[in-house]
């Protein structure tokens, strides 16, 4: 049964006010407030919550959909978040991290 009460359901309209109103629920829905907010939730939480890759897939889909419909709010503010994203991806890195050394490499590996 489908519930199109629940706040993750998608119209299956090629209406473009839906495809926003459906973009800001995905963003509210999987994303913190600010920018700043999601680098902190990263670094949080990166070693307990390793789907981070699969939230950004979803983001540069979401902005695909988006970007012709609002190229001056929506799709600027999805890619910036998606930056955001990157660089905190980046951060925690194995190597960043201070990680000890790969026995069989002798050094730690970007990871």
């Amino acid at each position: 049964m489908v519930d199109e009460n629940h706040p993750l359901f998608v119209v299956d309209k090629n209406d473009p006010e839906q495809i926003l109103k459906d973009a800001d629920t995905f963003f509210g829905a999987w994303f913190a407030p600010s920018d700043d907010e999601q680098v902190c939730s990263i670094n949080d939480e990166f070693s307990s919550w390793l789907w981070w890759g699969e939230v950004a897939s979803g983001l540069v889909q979401v902005y695909d959909l988006v970007a012709p419909l609002d190229p001056e709010i929506r799709a600027p503010r999805y890619l910036e978040r998606l930056r955001r994203i990157a660089g905190a991806l980046l951060d925690n890195r194995d190597d960043n991290k201070g990680y000890p050394a790969d026995p069989s490499r002798g050094r730690v590996m970007p990871a």
